[in-house]
């Protein structure tokens, strides 16, 4: 019996020990249907769509950025990830912030059956082929700054253009610790 109490003490510590050990996220972009870079409150507008893993990633496609997201190490399935997201509840993720690479997240949402807002941050500049002629905006529209920009950042320009797939926008922004950017595209569903 004395050597029960030592023998359960140890087994607790143990157990106790190997709860502690931490989990390290994945050092690639990892989607997610809950939002990490947005406010839970704007989910409460968006609308479900149906998309498919397959619409998602030829948007992304002729979006020109499922190359770099797949330079970063992202796997096929996070496409299905955001797909369900989108369909289910209107809002998909892919945090890529642990990445390697100038993409920090990118933010799906349904704005409503016909019309998606992809929203894609990125350390300092984006890449030049996703910026060629953007022309410069004097007024930024409220809806450009709500889905842009950071509010502990100063806002440095703003370029607009229109594309074949529908709206483009670029926020650039420094606050004292870093330079970012945010693409801001309004497409149509893929399947319409």
């Amino acid at each position: 019996m004395k050597h029960a109490i030592p023998t359960l003490g140890m087994i607790l510590a143990c157990l106790f020990l190997a709860a502690c050990v931490g989990v390290t996220p994945p050092q690639r972009p990892v989607a997610y249907m809950v939002p990490t870079v947005k406010s839970i409150d704007s989910l409460d507008a968006l609308k479900p769509c149906n998309i498919s893993a397959k619409e998602v990633s030829e948007l992304l496609e002729k979006l020109q950025i499922l190359n770099q997201l797949k330079a970063s190490g992202m796997l096929d399935i996070e496409l299905d990830v955001v797909a369900r997201g989108l369909t289910n509840r209107g809002f998909a993720e892919i945090d890529a912030r642990r990445a390697k690479g100038s993409l920090t997240w990118i933010a799906f949402s349904a704005i409503d059956s016909q019309k998606l807002e992809i929203v894609a941050r990125f350390k300092n500049v984006p890449p030049k082929h996703l910026t060629k002629d953007l022309l410069p905006v004097s007024n930024p529209s409220l809806e450009t700054l709500r889905a842009c920009a950071s509010p502990n950042a100063a806002v440095i320009r703003v370029l607009a253009k229109q594309t074949q797939f529908g709206s483009l926008e670029l926020v650039q922004q420094q606050n004292p610790r870093e330079k970012f950017s945010t693409l801001r595209w309004v497409v149509n569903h893929p399947s319409h």
